[in-house]
Formats: structure tokens, sequence, C-alpha cells
């Protein structure tokens, strides 16, 4: 086969592959558009959709004087994601480290979300937000711990608790025993999500509020609990 004939061949073999591969697109794209469309485009928006939950506020524990013994309080924390061995470069990192004072940006990604920061001040969440907002390296989290009375006695029998599915719930004392009414209702929210499945702005629905929990009054006082052997309080 001489040179001309071996080029008209393969072109012959490419342009036949072509209109194959078009053909086979064409059908494919008829097919889509046809009776099963709304279906796929159902299944599409399916796999965007993102639902989560809202952790509720949990109640506070009183004393018979209504004094608070236990309550909750939130904070927020400043991560960084880069894919490994990326370098931190553009002007957010230089508008973030103006921002938080004493703050090191790492010198390169690790492909997992880094701390920078946690308990960021008012003032810093504020400016905070506008920069890191069209950045999605960056991420506040929100974080709700439990604080107690300091007296070692009235603590070890108001309990503690732990976070299960990013919610807190009582593991002993007082805590475990009220936790019914204590932990309250979770709310619900909708996201749709890129094909990354990063959060696209602006979709962002709330499907239900969370409803906080109940406030749990003890009929002892905070003295009492200091004193008191473990087991012996009773609610109103």
């Amino acid at each position: 086969m001489s040179g001309g004939d071996s080029w008209r061949f393969r072109a012959v073999i490419f342009f036949s592959l072509l209109l194959a591969w078009a053909a086979a697109a064409l059908l494919r794209a008829v097919w889509l558009a046809g009776p099963r469309s709304a279906e796929y485009i159902a299944q599409g928006e399916k796999m965007a959709r993102f639902h989560g939950t809202l952790p509720a506020m949990r109640g506070r524990i009183l004393d018979r004087a209504g004094r608070t013994l236990v309550w909750s309080e939130r904070y927020f924390d400043l991560y960084l994601t880069l894919p490994e061995g990326m370098t931190p470069e553009d002007e957010t990192f230089d508008a973030v480290r103006k921002t938080v004072k004493d703050l090191k940006i790492p010198e390169a990604g690790t492909g997992t979300p880094m701390l920078l920061k946690r308990d960021l001040a008012p003032a810093e969440l504020l400016a905070l937000e506008p920069v890191v907002k069209n950045n999605r390296a960056f991420r506040i989290e929100s974080r709700v711990e439990r604080i107690a009375v300091s007296n070692p006695a009235a603590r070890s029998r108001l309990g503690t608790v732990k976070r299960e599915n990013g919610e807190l719930v009582g593991a002993s004392g007082l805590e475990a025993e009220f936790d019914a009414r204590l932990r309250g209702r979770p709310g619900r929210f909708e996201v749709m999500l890129d094909r990354r499945r990063n959060w696209i702005a602006g979709s962002w629905k709330l499907l239900e509020e969370p409803a906080p929990g109940e406030d749990v009054r003890l009929d002892v006082t905070l003295e009492t609990l200091m004193r008191r052997p473990a087991g012996e309080e009773a609610e109103q």
C-alpha cells in the first residue's frame, strides 16, 4: 500500500469512528431528552442535594434558687484545607494574617482540614466573615461546649456530656438523668453541592429550626450539691 493510500485508509477509519461516536452521542441525547428525561433530572438533583442537621442548644441546669449550674457556650474555630503540597499564596491569606493576630498559616497544605485558631474573638469573627466568604480553603466552624460551676463536688454530681454525631448528650450524673429534656430537637437544612461536593453559594435552605432543650430546675441549692452524696438530687 502506497503512502497516499495508507493516509486515505487511516482517514476513512478515523472518520468512520468519529461518525459512530457522534451517532452514539446523538442516540444518548435523544434518550435522555425522551420519556426518561424527568427521571434523570430528578436523579441529578438528588445527587446534588445535601441534607444536614443543626444541633439544638442544650438546656441549662438550675438550682432551687434559680442559679445556673450548667450551661452551654458557643465558640468558633478557623480551619484551612489545601491540597497536599499546595502553597497558600493569594491575597486572602494576607488578609487573614492581618485580621487574626499571632496566626501562623502552614507553609503547605496537607489535604486535610488544619486548625488555625480556636475560640475566635467576636471582632475576629466579624472581620473574617467577608474575607473568607469567597475562599473555600478557609472554613469557620461553630463548636458548643458545656460549662459547669467550678466546685468539684458539685460538678461530679451534675455529670458530664459526650459528643455523638455532632450533638452533646448526657454521659453521667444529672446530665444523663435529664438528658431527654435537656437535649431539645435538632433542626434540618438543605443545600446544593457542586461537582466537587462543595456548597453552592445562595442554595442553603432552612427546613426546620432547632428547638432548644428545656431548663431543668432542681429542688436543692448549689450549697447542698457541694456536700450532698451523689444520687440524692431531686428535680421539680
